[in-house]
């Protein structure tokens, strides 16, 4: 299993929306944050995957 992801580099670790409006700005999301959210993702599945084959199972993509 991977590392837990780190949070992101805000005040709060938190991804915020911007208001134009307002003139506040989102939080700008760079490769890593994307990265790691899609690694975390795939390590998640894959160990899914191989519990259910250990339990002689399949899983059911639909």
């Amino acid at each position: 299993m991977k590392d837990i992801i780190a949070p992101i580099d805000s005040e709060d670790g938190l991804f915020h929306d911007g208001d134009p409006a307002g003139g506040v700005k989102g939080t700008v999301v760079y490769a890593r944050e994307l990265n790691a959210m899609q690694g975390a993702v795939i390590d998640t599945q894959t160990e899914q995957k191989n519990i259910l084959a250990a339990a002689g199972m399949q899983p059911n993509p639909a």
